[in-house]
């Protein structure tokens, strides 16, 4: 990812769904880390679990409505349309 041109960043801003998935990959890496004890890495795993069902529910959910109504309008920051927006995610949070 770091090597090829970042399509959820435009010049200062960040789209909001990328800003997400980098937290959550965050909380993934305590799950991971064995320097945190078993039973915090298991909470650590159990939020992760619950935010990205959230996350599908939710923002995607939103995101697949908005491309159905607005098909070809794009957010004001990153200039990203809702579609492009779940296809990178899609990539992003495989």
């Amino acid at each position: 990812m770091a090597a090829s041109k970042n399509i959820f960043i435009k010049d200062v801003y960040m789209n909001r769904e990328y800003s997400w998935a980098l937290f959550n990959k965050r909380v993934l890496d305590q799950a991971s880390d064995p320097s945190n004890p078993v039973f915090e890495r298991c909470k650590f795993l159990s939020i992760f679990h619950s935010n990205l069902d959230e996350f599908f529910m939710v923002r995607i959910g939103s995101l697949l409505n908005d491309a159905k109504l607005h098909g070809g309008e794009t957010e004001n920051k990153t200039d990203l349309t809702a579609r492009e927006q779940v296809d990178g995610m899609l990539k992003v949070v495989k």
